[in-house]
């Protein structure tokens, strides 16, 4: 079962995904990230493996690197936690999250190399997935076989057990990865 979700920035598919990680426990792998906030004000954004493993994946500011907006993507901070997380997620035979497919993201070739290799393969994918348009984002938006669900201000609240319902349901010989939730 690969589940993509989507929505308007700041809807609540961070949030999300961070509930569906607290309620697969250690069924879970992959990666979230969040913003870095100063006095107020967002500075930046962090990137956290699952397992702990934690980096600052864009700041404001005249640094080296791609930009995005006001921010500066540090890519060998986000290569560094996202491709060994999602490799680590699918050797261990986890349900593999992934806060976010963005712009962010797609600054580094490791990193989408390594979402099409977990969208490819057998694992259960929770992914969320920037509403932006760009050719990457727009091709895994389309690919066969993905759930796309749109989070609103309305839904957001039920989205997680939603999702659960449907890793628990499962799909083909993979089902077994959730069994008993």
């Amino acid at each position: 079962m690969k589940i993509l979700l989507t929505g308007a920035p700041g809807v609540g598919k961070t949030t999300a995904v961070r509930k569906i990680a607290r309620l697969l426990g250690e069924r879970a792998g992959g990666f979230l990230t969040e913003e870095i906030r100063e006095h107020g004000t967002r500075t930046g954004f962090a990137i956290e493996s699952l397992d702990g493993q934690r980096e600052v994946l864009a700041k404001r500011g005249a640094l080296p690197g791609p930009r995005i907006g006001p921010y500066t993507v540090i890519v060998r901070n986000l290569e560094a936690v996202a491709v060994g997380a999602l490799e680590g997620a699918v050797a261990r035979g986890k349900v593999v999250l992934i806060d976010e497919i963005g712009k962010m993201e797609m600054e580094s070739e490791a990193v989408r190399h390594g979402i099409l290799r977990v969208l490819d393969g057998p694992t259960h994918v929770v992914a969320t997935l920037g509403i932006a348009r760009h050719p990457f984002m727009d091709a895994v938006r389309a690919r066969r076989g993905v759930e796309l669900i749109e989070i609103t201000r309305e839904n957001r609240d039920g989205i997680p057990a939603r999702v659960m319902e449907l890793l628990t349901r499962g799909g083909g010989k993979d089902e077994g990865i959730v069994a008993g939730l």
